[in-house]
């Protein structure tokens, strides 16, 4: 860690520092293995940044105006907001299109959070591609499924074969949207319909 970096973590507030510090480490394995290349760690803004060759900066911080939050910034000029909200926007909370405002004591959802720090990663590779290279997702309704309150993609098991690809949100109370990166279903009582 760049000692300007170091001194920066040295003012968060200790609970604070170690959700940040998770999120360092995070950026910093999924540019190791999707081999990106060396990560320049700086200030920018006064706020830790992180970059790599071909990809958009991501930064985070904590200001002491909003004590019980911290948050993640993202370049408000590409499409990478408007990304995540279509992918996961029942996960995290947003600040127009620039940010991912955190509260001191939600989850953090890991698995969702590296994709996202992998798209701004990679960025420039892929801003000409239409939902940043996820145009492969496909849109599925599932039929007469049962209607529920929390999302848990184990309810698609018998339908889709890898559920934890997958995200989903109802429809109404009889149909499901599910927007899932495999296309190999398994027999299912409910109706799979591709879209």
């Amino acid at each position: 860690m760049k000692k300007e970096v170091e001194e920066k973590f040295k003012d968060y507030p200790p609970p604070i520092k170690k959700r940040l510090e998770t999120i360092r480490k995070l950026i910093l394995s999924e540019a190791k293995d999707n081999n990106l290349g060396d990560v320049e760690e700086t200030l920018k803004w006064g706020e830790p940044a992180y970059l790599v060759k071909g990809g958009s900066t991501v930064r985070f911080d904590w200001k002491e105006k909003d004590p019980n939050q911290y948050a993640m910034y993202f370049n408000c000029n590409t499409k990478l907001i408007d990304t995540f909200k279509e992918l996961y926007g029942d996960k995290f909370h947003f600040e127009g299109n620039r940010a991912i405002i955190f509260d001191k004591n939600d989850a953090l959802h890991k698995e969702e959070l590296k994709h996202c720090i992998k798209l701004s990663l990679t960025y420039h590779r892929i801003k000409h591609l239409p939902l940043l290279g996820l145009s492969q997702w496909y849109r599925i309704v599932i039929e007469s499924c049962s209607p529920f309150h929390v999302w848990d993609s184990s309810h698609f098991a018998p339908a889709i074969q890898t559920p934890s690809l997958c995200k989903m949100r109802n429809l109404d109370e009889k149909r499901c949207l599910c927007i899932c990166s495999d296309r190999d279903f398994r027999d299912s009582n409910s109706r799979v319909v591709l879209i």
